[in-house]
């Protein structure tokens, strides 16, 4: 008899008492903060862009960059040297693109056709332009 009643006193303990597997974490009461009104008798969120509009915007002179002011500062003369030392940065730039285009289109066709074009002007033959139109003119008769 006394086994079922320590029997009967844990089975009740482990009921009342919460364990490591059946504890569940209490989740704490948060009131959200107030991101919406009452329009209409329904609840309707803000959204940004609404409260976007109602601040007003800042005066003109602080949405300059410093930079504008600063190149607006500064002399003539200066400003044209700047200005043609980007422009020569820029030059640069264009022909070293330029030449790897270039480079990039030279095929060996290409490597082949100029070979023969050279070697036709140093040995006095035509051209092959022009062979290849008188090839065509005999060729169309």
């Amino acid at each position: 008899m006394f086994d079922r009643i320590v029997l009967a006193l844990l089975w009740a303990l482990c009921w009342a008492l919460p364990t490591r597997r059946r504890a569940v974490p209490m989740e704490p009461e948060v009131t959200p903060a107030p991101t919406s009104l009452p329009v209409c008798k329904r609840v309707q969120p803000i959204h940004p862009h609404h409260l976007r509009k109602t601040i007003p915007p800042r005066p003109f002179e602080h949405r300059i960059s410093p930079r504008v002011l600063q190149w607006e500062a500064t002399p003539e003369p200066e400003r044209r040297a700047i200005l043609a030392e980007l422009a020569e940065r820029d030059r640069v730039a264009w022909l070293k693109r330029e030449a790897e285009i270039r480079r990039r289109r030279d095929t060996p066709a290409a490597q082949r056709r100029r070979r023969v074009e050279m070697f036709a002007a140093v040995s006095d033959l035509p051209s092959v332009v022009e062979f290849e139109l008188s090839m065509r003119e005999v060729l169309a008769v």
